[in-house]
């Protein structure tokens, strides 16, 4: 009998490169399935040694060889293309060895190349879960193998990483919001604490947006808020949802929220500070609305006049966030100077009425309301 072992080269895009082997099984030259294995394993002609791989893999599926021959056929598809087959192959390995990453991680690659997201997916998470098969097993006494088993260990680290940065590029990479939402997810289940995260959630809030999930993308929000309490974001995104949702308690809190953790905020050394103070800006106009909209709704005027106001001059520019700014004062204030006493209720009014004529100038969804409105006030309703 003779021994004979195969290795793997693992590539990624940030440029980790590590080796994984299993320690090697020896082929009994005296048996058919051990012929097929030894001819194949002899010959430089690829297209004879692939069918005299394939062939073994036909016969035998179960055969404690199929990692050997099934790897090298993986390398041999992947280089020619057929990428399918390299699919197809990783299910007949890990039949076998569950516990083999690098039959997964081929699989991967050429689903990463076929730009398969629900595939990128499914074969990132099946070859972490080998990877964590195999760094579960236990070190051999013997020096040689455990020699080995320290090499698949390093592999199977560096595998896992690997498949995090797939996950997360795919997610940048595609355009399908459910994909997006699809593969964000994977990450944050895979990892909570990755490297890339950071990096995915944009993808992912987005995708879990734009397919109707706005609930589950407040709840991530959340817990991402447990661990990072200072992601004013995060903060906006709760804050908006529950705003949407009709609960203006928690829509204030986390517009509040917001609106103190940015206001503590400076910008960073070294970067576009006009750039951050522009981007700081809007977000804290939207906390200032978010928080103004929710006391309009639970008809605390006041307050919601005082938020009002100071999203005024942050939100100049943005039309969309501009025109109900305007409308909601003259709304608040209309309805506080109904409450007071001349001379305060006239000075009220006259606010009103010109946050309601600045909301009938700006094209758009409120323009019609505002005129109407602008007209009953100045009919003395």
């Amino acid at each position: 009998m003779r021994v004979l072992a195969f290795a793997a080269v693992l590539t990624c895009a940030a440029a980790v490169a590590g080796g994984a082997q299993k320690k090697p099984f020896e082929i009994n030259t005296q048996t058919p399935e051990g012929v097929l294995l030894t001819e194949a394993g002899q010959t430089d002609d690829e297209a004879k040694k692939t069918a005299l791989l394939e062939e073994f893999l036909q016969k035998y599926p179960k055969h404690e060889g199929v990692p050997y021959a099934g790897t090298q056929l993986q390398a041999i598809y992947l280089k020619n293309g057929s990428l399918d087959k390299v699919v197809q192959t990783a299910g007949t390995i890990l039949a076998v060895d569950p516990a083999l990453p690098l039959a997964a991680y081929n699989a991967l690659q050429a689903s990463e190349q076929k730009k398969d997201y629900p595939g990128i997916k499914t074969w990132a998470l099946k070859t972490v879960e080998a990877a964590k098969s195999d760094l579960a097993s236990p070190k051999p006494t013997d020096d040689t193998q455990a020699e080995q088993w320290e090499k698949d260990q390093d592999y199977s680290k560096q595998v896992i990483l690997r498949c995090e940065y797939s996950l997360f590029h795919a997610a940048a990479e595609t355009q399908d919001p459910q994909a997006k939402a699809d593969l964000g997810e994977a990450l944050l289940n895979l990892n909570p604490n990755s490297q890339y995260l950071a990096q995915t959630l944009p993808h992912y809030l987005y995708g879990l947006m734009q397919t109707g999930q706005a609930a589950k993308a407040s709840d991530v929000a959340e817990k991402i808020l447990e661990k990072d309490p200072s992601n004013d974001d995060m903060m906006l995104l709760v804050a908006d949802n529950s705003l949407s949702g009709k609960n203006f308690d928690k829509a204030g809190a986390f517009a509040a929220r917001a609106v103190d953790s940015l206001k503590a905020k400076t910008a960073p050394q070294g970067g576009d500070a006009a750039a951050w103070q522009k981007s700081h800006d809007a977000k804290l106009g939207r906390a200032y609305f978010i928080a103004g909209n929710a006391a309009s709704e639970s008809k605390k005027y006041a307050e919601a006049d005082k938020s009002f106001r100071a999203a005024l001059p942050l939100v100049q520019g943005d039309n969309p966030l501009l025109a109900p700014t305007y409308f909601y004062l003259g709304f608040v204030n209309h309805e506080l100077s109904k409450a007071q006493k001349l001379p305060a209720s006239r000075t009220l009014l006259a606010d009103a009425k010109k946050f309601t004529t600045a909301c009938a100038a700006i094209v758009g969804p409120y323009q019609e309301t505002c005129k109407k409105n602008l007209a009953g006030m100045q009919a003395g309703k």
